[in-house]
Formats: structure tokens, C-alpha cells, sequence
């Protein structure tokens, strides 16, 4: 059974207020009164959201007679805020009136409900007849699916490998290195005291990479393997059901600049910063037998997958491409049975509006007396859960992660290697 809801908590349409300090007649008294009031359409604040899904049996209910289905939902939310503003105030230049009569025109925005940023934004609720919000939605476009189809090949490729943090047949095949380490830690710290002591800065960088990818991908490895190990010997064995995730996300800002005119008065230079996130999960929940060898890492897949592990600088292969994934998602689950499944997509985009400079559209009719200021703030959420998983891919990845200190160091020793 479909289903929808939604709440509200929007505040009605503002009123904007501009005011002029004139005399009826030059004997007058000069005093404040209303140029013009006008309620600005779409210029609600306060947060809507809404939510669609579909209503079934209980999971649980279902384990018995081979799995459940994880149904599909999706929600929006958007917010406003109220945003800020100073009410800005200009004076004539020229005189009005003449003798003890004379005084000078003023004009100047006043209200209490709605903010000068506010008003300019633009920013607006926009509701179908269904009570639905209209969303440029992220979640839907290539970049989500391209996320989709990376996150759930991670899940293919790690479901069934028994939950071991490690891949002990790495390390057998590696046993022979491993015990080698403290020799090749020595004959490096010889190469670097003696390339200091000759003054080579190419051979003493050479031999702290060295040592750095040594300590990296030799020692950390074997101390990681020790740990999980040790971890292992008290794990569950039994059926068991296990559930395996993936997660993948993206960040994009954008700036836009624009002219906003107001009142005849004056041109606002503005700016709209966007900060678009898009994040992406994909699990699968397994039902299996799990075996000692299970908690060691030793199981089947681990042993069919070792094979490009052993490759020399895969792992670099890895860092821009999902290639081992790949290989993983490719080899049968034997003895595994899938309970359920399901991707979701998460995505905010947050405006932020700002004023940066206004210019009178006559400056030399008037002065300034308060410049005008302000800014204004937009949120959209929305959620979207997917059943199933999408198939298996080979994928170059969104983001090489070279910004990263430990990936920049790594890449920067490797380099050293090749190059000196």
C-alpha cells in the first residue's frame, strides 16, 4: 500500500514596507508616512517536508520463507530561514521648500516580518497540487547512479568473505617478506646514515620513502594481521547473519553572482553559494554458516581474490579504479543466502545568499544614510531508499583521495622510488 505524508511549518506571505518623510504642504510638519506596502509572493520561511513510501509485513516476519524486501521510501525537506537585513535609508541631496520651510526627502524600507536578504533570495516553497515539494533533486541525476553502482559493486565484492577484517592468505603468501623486515629496516637506516653522511639528498629521500612504504605496507599490515587474528580465535561460529556496507559520497560548491534591482532605488551586486552533498549507502543482509576459518579470513573468496592483491602496486590500481571490487563482485557466494538488500541516496543542497555591495540607481539625487545589508539561507534534504542492489561494475572512482596526507605521502614515496 502506497502512502504519503507531509508536515508543515511555514509562516504566511510577508509584507514589505517603504516610507517617505515629506510635508503635505511646505508650512507643514515634516513626518514619516507610507510610499507603498506590498505583500512579496513566496516569501514564506519555516521548513516543509513530506514523505512517500510503501507499507508491507513486518521484516521478521518474513526470515522464515527466504528473505524480506526492503520497501521503497523517499522524503524531501526544505527549509528557510528568516534570513537578515538592514533596513536601509537614503536623504536627498536637494532642498525642499524654501526659507525656515526647507527640509530635505527621505525615503526608507521599514518592516518587521520580512528580512532585506529574505526578499532578494529568491528562494521560494514550491508545492504540487499533492502537497508534494518540486525539487531539482540530485538524488536523481548520473551522479547518483554512478554512486549507486559503485557502492553496491564494494558490497558485492565484500559480502561472503566470513566478516574477517583480513585476508590471511595475503600474509602466507607474504610470510617469506615478513620475516625479513627487521634485516631490510636495517640495511635502510645504513643507507640513509650514510647518504647523510655524503650529503646526497637523492639517495637519503630515496631512503626514507624507503622506510615510510616499509612501515606502510610491511609492518602495519602484519601488525593489523596479528590483531584480527587474535580477534578471530574468540568470534562466533554458527549460522549467523551478517550484514555488509558500503558508502560513497560527493561535494560540490558552486558560486553565482547576480544584479537585484529594488524599488527604482537601488542595484543590489549579490552572490548564492551552493554546497550540493550527495552521499550514497548500499548493505545486504546475509544469512550463512559461519566456520573458524570464516573468522580467520580463509575462506574461498579470499583465496580466489588473493591473486591481484599479490600484484605489485595494485593497490595503486585501486586508488583510482574499483578494480578489485570488481574482481571480488565477480566470484559466486557459495553458501550465502540474501535476506535483503537495498541502496539509498542522501543529497542536501544549502544556499547561501548574500548581499556584497548595492549602488543607488540615482547617486547623485541622494546620500546615504544606512546602506542596505542582508543575507538568506536555504536547506533541501531528501532521502531515497532503493531495493536491491544495482549490478556489478568496473568504475574509475569520483575522488583519488591525493588531498589526503597519508594518500599524498604514499603516492610521493612511491614516486621517489620510480624516479631516483
Amino acid at each position: 500500500m502506497n502512502r504519503f505524508r507531509f508536515h508543515s511549518e511555514l509562516s504566511p506571505n510577508n509584507t514589505v514596507n517603504y516610507e517617505s518623510y515629506t510635508k503635505a504642504t511646505c508650512a507643514g510638519t515634516a513626518s514619516w508616512a507610507p510610499y507603498y506596502t506590498s505583500t512579496s509572493p513566496d516569501t514564506r520561511t519555516g521548513t516543509y517536508r513530506n514523505m512517500d513510501d510503501v507499507t508491507g509485513n513486518a521484516p521478521r516476519r518474513n526470515l522464515g520463507v527466504g528473505g524480506f524486501r526492503f520497501n521503497d521510501m523517499s522524503s524531501s525537506y526544505q527549509s528557510i530561514d528568516a534570513g537578515t537585513g538592514t533596513d536601509w535609508l537614503i536623504k536627498g541631496t536637494a532642498n525642499q521648500c524654501t526659507g525656515p520651510d526647507t527640509y530635505q526627502f527621505q525615503y526608507r524600507r521599514t518592516n518587521s516580518s520580512l528580512t532585506l536578504g529574505r526578499q532578494l533570495s529568491g528562494f521560494k516553497h514550491s508545492i504540487d497540487p499533492n502537497g508534494r515539494l518540486i525539487l531539482n533533486n540530485p538524488a536523481s541525476g548520473q551522479l547518483a547512479d554512478y554512486l549507486r553502482s559503485l557502492t553496491s559493486t564494494r558490497v558485492w565484492s565484500n559480502r561472503a568473505r566470513g566478516g574477517s577484517q583480513t585476508n590471511l592468505y595475503e600474509a602466507l603468501f607474504e610470510v617469506d617478506k615478513t620475516l625479513k623486515l627487521a634485516h631490510e629496516y636495517l640495511t635502510i637506516a645504513r643507507n640513509i646514515a650514510s647518504s647523510a653522511r655524503r650529503n646526497n639528498p637523492a639517495a637519503f629521500a630515496k631512503g626514507v620513502s624507503s622506510a615510510y612504504l616499509m612501515t606502510r605496507y610491511g609492518f602495519m599490515p602484519t601488525v593489523s594481521d596479528t590483531f584480527h587474528t587474535l580477534e578471530a580465535l574468540k568470534a562466533l561460529v554458527g549460522n549467523v547473519l551478517e550484514t555488509t556496507r558500503a558508502r560513497e559520497s560527493s561535494i560540490d560548491v558552486t558560486s553565482s553572482v547576480k544584479t537585484i534591482g529594488e524599488a527604482g532605488t537601488w542595484n543590489h551586486s549579490t552572490r548564492t553559494l551552493t554546497t550540493t552533498t550527495v552521499s550514497v549507502g548500499a548493505m545486504s543482509l546475509d544469512q550463512y554458516e559461519k566456520t573458524f576459518s570464516d573468522n580467520l579470513g580463509l575462506g574461498y573468496k579470499n583465496f580466489v581474490t588473493v591473486s591481484w592483491e599479490l600484484i605489485p602496486l595494485s593497490f595503486v590500481a585501486d586508488w583510482f579504479g574499483n578494480v578489485g571490487d570488481f574482481i571480488g563482485s565477480l566470484v559466486p557466494d557459495f553458501g550465502f543466502t540474501q535476506i535483503g538488500s537495498c541502496t539509498s541516496v542522501r543529497t542536501e543542497v544549502k544556499d547561501e545568499f548574500l548581499i556584497t555591495s548595492s549602488a543607488l540607481v540615482n547617486p547623485s539625487s541622494y546620500t546615504v544614510t544606512v546602506p542596505p545589508s542582508g543575507s538568506c539561507t536555504q536547506t533541501v534534504r531528501t532521502y531515497q531508499r532503493f531495493h536491491g542492489l544495482s549490478c556489478p561494475k568496473i568504475l574509475v572512482k569520483p575522488d583519488f583521495r591525493l588531498t589526503n596526507l597519508t594518500r599524498a605521502l604514499d603516492a610521493a614515496s612511491l614516486l621517489v622510488q620510480r624516479l631516483v
